[in-house]
């Protein structure tokens, strides 16, 4: 019986890639730590989730994503772990998990110190984020090789908002212009279009389970596109219907869907910049 059930585990959760199994299993404790822990944790002590919250929080968000390719390309001091086991904190969905704790670890010490000196706890903890980003960057320009595939991006991206933004307008979808709603479907549509240049444009291959049952499917990465646009503007509509009255953890959702796109399309998009 232990037998089948190391078996299982090995094959499912602990061997490299995604499958089905823990696909759901890693969106199922995803939701739990959001609505179990991390919001009934935040809520009582940073009372509000505004602009200068969510930007103490992007460095993290840009931090973990591009460590996520910097640990592939063995650079800086992540080399040395760019192989299985060594990696597995460190790489998808590992990382979601490493960066939850590393942000809440800092968050924390904010906290401490504003209670104790009187800080800004936003700015220690984005200050600190920023330095993260900034060591990133440093492995990150001196090693950019292949610029246009990043410019077929912006391109490509530029398209899609433009049609998204059309559509706002024929359909009438007043609650894309609420609380940044639109820039989130921005950021999903950001992510498709990383998606599509490295797939279809330049032979990549795509790790995700989900993903990777449409594009074969369809035999194009382009169906990224409307399954984005569905997916993202259905969410947005649920997450703004079901908890309007509770600000705070509205806004957190909508955080962690901006993750769940900004995540792999900033990790796509490092991966294209250095070749």
């Amino acid at each position: 019986m232990f037998g089948v059930l190391h078996d299982f585990v090995m094959e499912y959760f602990l061997s490299p890639g995604y499958n089905i199994v823990n696909t759901l299993t890693y969106g199922v404790v995803l939701g739990l730590l959001v609505f179990k822990f991390v919001i009934p944790f935040l809520k009582p002590r940073v009372k509000k989730f505004d602009l200068r919250f969510l930007l103490m929080l992007v460095p993290y968000v840009v931090y973990g994503s591009t460590l996520r390719e910097l640990v592939d390309q063995d650079l800086g001091l992540y080399a040395g772990h760019t192989e299985y086991p060594a990696n597995y904190m460190l790489v998808s969905p590992g990382i979601f998990f490493t960066m939850f704790a590393v942000t809440l670890a800092i968050l924390l010490v904010g906290l401490v110190l504003q209670k104790r000196f009187g800080w800004d706890y936003r700015l220690f903890v984005g200050g600190v984020g920023s330095l993260m980003v900034l060591y990133n960057l440093t492995l990150i320009v001196p090693n950019i090789s292949n610029l246009p595939a990043f410019l077929n991006v912006l391109v490509f991206f530029t398209i899609s908002a433009a049609f998204l933004y059309a559509l706002k307008l024929l359909l009438r979808l007043d609650y894309l212009g609420l609380e940044g709603n639109f820039y989130i479907a921005l950021v999903h549509l950001f992510d498709a279009s990383t998606t599509f240049v490295g797939i279809d444009l330049l032979g990549h291959v795509e790790k995700h389970v989900v993903p990777t049952f449409f594009i074969e499917l369809t035999g194009t990465a382009a169906v990224m596109y409307p399954l984005k646009i569905i997916l993202v503007l259905l969410a947005l509509h649920v997450i703004d219907d079901e908890v309007r009255d509770d600000e705070f953890t509205r806004r957190f959702v909508k955080f962690v869907v901006v993750v769940l796109g900004a995540g792999p399309g900033l990790r796509n998009a490092t991966l294209l910049l250095m070749g």
